[in-house]
């Protein structure tokens, strides 16, 4: 049996819900306003532009399953099979695998910073934690280690929020890697801990994270520049620092940008190591296209001339023979 998929339809039916919404959210009790207001709304030139239908593609994959991966840590593949989160047997996409072998094979004295761009929903997540959390678990902490081993830096609490549950979820049941999640509710002890994020892995308060710092601490950059402002908060940065990760880069322009850069580079002196020694990577789904307008940004972003940009790329195939696209047919009078 065929599967019909009719584009027009789907437009027109996506922007006669627009159309509820609006109209919804306008309190207007006048029936004659409300309905001048419908004409403006749904007519040619109203609010709501013509809606277009897309197909959406994948992007490329890496041509065998994650766990064919040579330099792939076996408890760091075991950690993914425990929690049933990235299975193993899956085929990464290629510039998931682009950036594990970056990391795998970079230099300790000069760390690349790393740029992947891909579309949404195209796993740039997992660009960064798989490789920084193999990175973790391949260089365990060490006696005199001080301080986070990898800040993940967000432009916002909502982002914050939704990626501390995506992170918790691949270290939950174990206790050789810690997170911590640290914004303006954070409690100060366990008084006021909640049992959200009941598991080993994770320190739930501030007095836990000062006196024993956590291997990942997830921030935004305003609760970033507090930590390096109060004294209580230094225990937090020093020279354990290996990997900062920033997502959603391009959301930083202008005097954001900046700022960032500039707070990255205290960071860097309050942990008292070189920034050679860093490892960043930043996940975009926008950048430019000029190539050289890209380097000298992130260049001067993060401090480095080692920039390497990891693009993941579309993989388009036909439309399968079975699925007709429907045309409305022309009427007749």
């Amino acid at each position: 049996m065929a599967k019909y998929l009719d584009a027009i339809e789907l437009s027109n039916n996506l922007k006669n819900r627009l159309e509820e919404i609006i109209l919804s959210s306008i309190n207007v009790r006048d029936a004659k306003l409300q309905e001048g207001l419908k004409e403006i709304i749904k007519s040619n030139d109203g609010l709501i532009s013509e809606i277009l239908v897309e197909g959406a593609f994948s992007a490329k994959k890496h041509n065998d399953i994650l766990k064919n991966i040579p330099f792939l840590n076996k408890k760091f593949l075991d950690l993914l099979d425990l929690n049933k989160v990235f299975n193993p047997n899956f085929y990464p996409f290629k510039h998931q695998y682009e950036t594990l072998k970056i990391v795998n094979d970079m230099d300790s004295n000069n760390k690349p910073a790393i740029v992947v761009t891909a579309p949404t929903g195209s796993g740039k997540t997992e660009s960064f934690l798989l490789p920084m959390l193999n990175d973790l678990i391949n260089n365990p902490r060490k006696r005199d280690d001080k301080g986070v081993r990898a800040i993940i830096l967000y432009p916002m609490n909502a982002l914050v929020a939704d990626q501390n549950k995506r992170l918790f979820s691949y270290l939950k049941r174990q206790k050789e890697l810690t997170m911590f999640f640290y914004n303006s509710e954070t409690p100060e002890t366990k008084r006021y801990a909640t049992d959200e994020f009941d598991d080993m892995c994770f320190i739930k308060t501030r007095k836990e994270a000062r006196e024993n710092p956590p291997d990942i601490m997830i921030t935004n950059y305003s609760m970033l520049e507090y930590i390096l402002a109060r004294p209580n908060d230094f225990p937090l940065i020093g020279n354990a620092l290996r990997t900062i990760i920033v997502d959603e880069a391009h959301l930083y322009t202008g005097t954001l940008a900046a700022e960032v850069s500039l707070l990255l580079r205290r960071v860097v002196t309050k942990a008292k190591i070189d920034n050679s020694k860093i490892l960043y990577i930043a996940t975009t789904a926008t950048i430019s296209e000029d190539k050289q307008e890209q380097q000298d940004f992130f260049s001067k972003f993060f401090n480095k001339d080692n920039i390497q940009k990891v693009v993941g790329e579309k993989e388009f195939k036909e439309i399968d023979a079975d699925i007709d696209i429907m045309y409305p047919q022309k009427q007749t009078t």
